[in-house]
């Protein structure tokens, strides 16, 4: 990224230098478009095409479009480079995995949330990888009903619409089961229902 970057300024005129740090916000930035299922053609039509009209009275938004140019020039760039390295990156997976391949298994279980819950979770991308995978025929999302009222719900279901949504209660009366780990592990795990109540998404793919 850095090399495409330094490759569009000396080309494109970037209106910023090159700071420590700025390097990593900027493949940070890609991967969050990628990531969100956007490319950088719409990326670059959508501002654009919002900045435009008020160029000739907005000193800001001028500066603001030769920045997103230099932007979609580093992007092009670095995929270029990606492609001509013969190895890709999350993104281009992503795409060889729905181009050809099969997978073993017929049934994935996500008991993630996705990135806004946890940082860890998943993103738009990826559950639109799940859908798409060649030989995967059921996609179960487990969650708890606090992570579905953070927001998550309306999300999973606008990501994977035609949902079959499934409701249950844990057992109230169930005792937490001390589990000895082997080895003489002095460590001692307690598992037990946590949630009360949880909920499974279910979808055909």
């Amino acid at each position: 990224m850095l090399a495409a970057a330094r490759q569009a300024q000396a080309h494109d005129s970037a209106p910023f230098k090159h700071r420590p740090g700025l390097i990593s916000d900027v493949l940070s930035f890609y991967d969050q478009l990628m990531r969100h299922r956007k490319s950088v053609d719409a990326f670059d039509r959508l501002v654009t095409t919002d900045l435009e009209p008020s160029l000739d009275l907005d000193r800001g938004g001028r500066c603001l479009l030769r920045q997103t140019r230099c932007f979609v020039s580093t992007f092009r760039r670095y995929g270029s480079r990606v492609d001509a390295s013969g190895r890709v990156d999350e993104h281009g997976l992503r795409s060889l995995l729905t181009g050809g391949f099969t997978t073993t298994f017929s049934r994935v279980v996500v008991t993630l949330p996705d990135h806004v819950v946890d940082s860890s979770g998943l993103w738009p991308a990826d559950y639109d990888l799940l859908t798409r995978l060649p030989g995967l025929e059921q996609l179960d999302v487990v969650a708890t009903e606090r992570v579905l009222d953070s927001g998550f719900y309306e999300r999973i279901v606008d990501l994977l619409p035609g949902l079959e949504e499934q409701r249950f209660s844990a057992e109230s009366d169930r005792s937490p089961v001390v589990i000895v780990p082997p080895e003489a592990d002095e460590r001692h795990f307690l598992s037990g229902a946590t949630e009360k109540r949880n909920s499974s998404l279910s979808s055909a793919v």
